[in-house]
């Protein structure tokens, strides 16, 4: 945190994925957890500047680690694995994924098992890579995984043909798809997560309490008070307690 105060600026690293977060033309952060970050410089009556670059998301940890970064500025599930590498705040919201198919499911997708034999997609960095990796369909046959870059080279080869489905942000895919109605994309309205496991916090580096205490302190204020739910709603999340509550 006094690094921050110090240099007045604070970096963000995201996957340039709306609503969450992303970088405009300007190089202006905006989205979710640039507008939560920004909530917390306003509690800690700081005045530093957002900066935001955009990565893959199978950057963003590494970034974090090498100093490029200061903060996870995306969306990301707190998992064991990760919370090895580096520190999260408590829980800020629930991202659960979403199955994704062409317009009118030609494939007729309705679970994950319905996978089994097709090729399904997901991004780098996501644990939805050994989801994908772990599915048998009934006749035993496991799925053929493609990892992307980013989620919008998913959803391309989904719209174009090439995969039968992808695993993704379910928050992003609906999002985008509600903005671009001439995407030919549609979400299985019968598949339905598990929202236990999809946990998101905000990271940092390791060896900063400071900064995760006096972050969680806003931020439990911050959601007594609606700013929290004012901010999903301001980016078409709603109804936000889907995504603030368990």
């Amino acid at each position: 945190m006094e690094e921050v105060i110090k240099n007045k600026k604070i970096e963000i690293g995201t996957s340039n994925d709306a609503p969450w977060s992303t970088v405009t033309a300007e190089g202006k952060a905006e989205g979710i957890v640039p507008d939560i970050i920004r909530g917390f410089l306003d509690y800690m009556n700081v005045d530093a500047e957002i900066r935001s670059t955009a990565m893959p998301f199978g950057s963003i940890i590494p970034s974090i680690q090498s100093g490029r970064i200061q903060i996870v500025g995306d969306a990301m599930y707190k998992t064991a694995e990760r919370q090895e590498q580096i520190d999260f705040t408590d829980i800020l919201f629930y991202n659960p994924e979403a199955l994704v198919v062409k317009k009118g499911n030609p494939q007729n997708i309705k679970s994950l098992e319905d996978l089994g034999g097709k090729a399904a997609g997901t991004y780098e960095g996501t644990t939805w890579i050994d989801t994908l990796n772990n599915i048998k369909g009934a006749d035993g046959s496991k799925v053929k995984v493609n990892v992307y870059p980013t989620i919008q080279d998913v959803m391309a080869d989904v719209e174009s043909g090439r995969l039968a489905a992808a695993l993704v942000d379910s928050s992003v895919s609906s999002y985008a798809i509600s903005q671009n109605p001439n995407l030919n994309l549609e979400l299985v309205p019968e598949y339905s997560p598990d929202k236990t496991a999809v946990a998101n916090g905000l990271g940092i580096a390791k060896g900063d309490p400071e900064f995760i205490t006096l972050f969680n302190q806003y931020y439990a204020q911050a959601l007594s008070s609606g700013e929290v739910k004012a901010i999903f709603e301001k980016w078409g999340l709603t109804p936000a307690d889907y995504w603030i509550n368990k």
